[in-house]
């Protein structure tokens, strides 16, 4: 994956504001994680470094690792606003510079999508997580609009500007995936109802879709729409 696009993606899109399907993907990292086993995460391919400055200023110790310079430098200046519990390493998530079992939890979203073979990069992420510690990633839903939308511009599912190669996944995959790689107390959850649709919506109906799903996640009904064709679909394993 080229550093070169993310620089460029980061240069110009810098906020650590949480919303809307990240709301959701914050939400099931803190309470998979909440036991105070874990104290010590790590976030490959961190981009904005927004979850990792969450849980850093909320006592967590978040290690954040990127390729971009523009995603080191403003998690760098975040870095310094969380009272040092967020460090910031350029590095590749293919080969990070870390020891077997180092972490406690490894996470990141809206990463492993970008890779045409995603397995060697959950297997890296597993790799230095420690026995017992939890790997939690997501991915996009392939029944959610915006997969829909990238096969209208580009005829496949696998391929969207800016951001390079990009591929969704039905649920059934990551929980493939999560059993693959040898982890148990698998969940796989959807998030991010009408995201995929907002996204490509002028501001005032993006805004009036926003109303709509904060009305409607914690409903029976918005979550039955949420774990089917929500935005993303996150899940997590422990490492035996």
């Amino acid at each position: 994956m080229s550093s070169l696009i993310w620089d460029e993606v980061w240069k110009h899109s810098l906020s650590p504001d949480i919303h809307w399907f990240a709301e959701e993907f914050l939400h099931y990292l803190v309470n998979w994680s909440l036991d105070m086993r874990y104290l010590l995460f790590l976030e490959p391919g961190a981009g904005s470094g927004r979850f990792g400055y969450y849980l850093a200023k909320r006592t967590r110790r978040v290690v954040a690792l990127d390729l971009s310079c523009s995603s080191v430098n403003r998690i760098l200046d975040l870095g310094r606003e969380s009272g040092g519990l967020l460090e910031v390493i350029r590095a590749d998530i293919l080969n990070m510079p870390f020891k077997d079992g180092a972490f406690d939890v490894v996470y990141n979203e809206g990463v492993v999508e970008h890779f045409p073979q995603p397995y060697p990069v959950l297997c890296e992420m597993v790799r230095v997580t420690r026995k017992l510690g939890i790997v939690i990633f997501s991915v996009p839903n392939i029944f959610s609009f915006h997969t829909f939308g990238k096969l209208m511009r580009s005829g496949s599912i696998s391929i969207s500007k800016p951001y390079g190669f990009e591929r969704s996944f039905h649920k059934s995959d990551v929980y493939g995936m999560l059993q693959l790689l040898g982890l148990r107390n698998i969940e796989v959850h959807g998030i991010g109802l009408f995201y995929g649709v907002a996204r490509y919506m002028p501001f005032p109906v993006y805004r009036l879709l926003y109303r709509a799903y904060i009305r409607l996640r914690n409903t029976r009904l918005g979550l039955l729409l949420g774990e089917f064709a929500g935005f993303q679909i996150v899940g997590k394993g422990e490492k035996r």
